[in-house]
């Protein structure tokens, strides 16, 4: 186990354990393995895990929805006499309630926020209050969920800052991209042919990708390949393994 995964592995478990840590927020290039990495160092802990990605979650899957509920008390304060009045509660935030569960299920879980860099002014509100309080409005987090973001390099993600509150409540943490490692929890279970492949070619996984229209070789590619390995006949495969191989000699030159 390499530094970076002790140290992320040492920061879930002091969050579970209810000891009052900062949450790690895991930054690196884009493609290297950084969600692998963390979904890994989770199952090696024994805990369930939600991945959360701040691009595909709704606002009101953070915030939770508004309800009614008759409030008697407040009758007092309608100027026209109306009785039976009714106030404004609000629901479980989606994100909350999910997390929750898992953690009741399997003793345990971790939050995993998802391209942290992406938040918006509205979300990043309530990031600040889930980092500080793990919790969001009147709902709390359960006592054995821990929380780690992950999120782009800066430059790559056209990322702007988070403001001082937020960045106040992160450990930020480098990801480095060490092949024996991304192998030895994600690699090896690829398709066997894309995996032993790899274990004599590393040299052919690259540690960053491409942003633009040109070819890449990380691990991302290879994992993507993996997956959609049946698709393709012989020869299309060839053709396949040759872009991506020629997205790594670009990256070299």
């Amino acid at each position: 186990m390499t530094t970076f995964e002790q140290i992320i592995e040492k920061n879930m478990r002091a969050q579970i354990a209810g000891i009052e840590v900062l949450p790690i927020c895991v930054y690196g290039p884009v493609g290297v393995g950084k969600s692998q990495s963390i979904t890994a160092i989770t199952s090696h802990i024994k805990a369930g895990i939600v991945v959360q990605s701040i691009t595909s979650t709704s606002f009101e899957s953070w915030s939770g929805i508004p309800d009614f509920d008759k409030s008697n008390s407040f009758d007092k304060y309608n100027i026209n006499g109306r009785t039976n009045c009714s106030a404004t509660q609000w629901t479980i935030p989606e994100v909350i309630a999910s997390v929750n569960l898992i953690a009741e299920k399997e003793g345990s879980a971790v939050l995993h926020l998802e391209d942290l860099h992406e938040c918006d002014s509205g979300t990043e509100k309530i990031m600040y209050q889930l980092l500080l309080d793990k919790r969001i409005g009147e709902f709390r987090l359960h006592e054995k969920v821990a929380v780690i973001a992950s999120m782009n390099h800066t430059k790559q993600a056209n990322f702007k800052g988070f403001s001082s509150a937020v960045k106040s409540r992160l450990n930020l943490t480098e990801y480095q991209f060490h092949f024996d490692t991304w192998f030895q929890n994600y690699g090896r279970f690829l398709h066997p042919l894309i995996s032993s492949f790899l274990k004599t070619h590393q040299q052919y996984v690259s540690e960053s990708e491409s942003r633009d229209l040109t070819a890449s070789a990380s691990a991302r590619t290879w994992s993507k390949l993996s997956d959609e390995f049946h698709l393709y006949s012989n020869t299309e495969l060839t053709s396949v393994y040759t872009q991506i191989l020629s997205g790594q000699f670009h990256l070299q030159q």
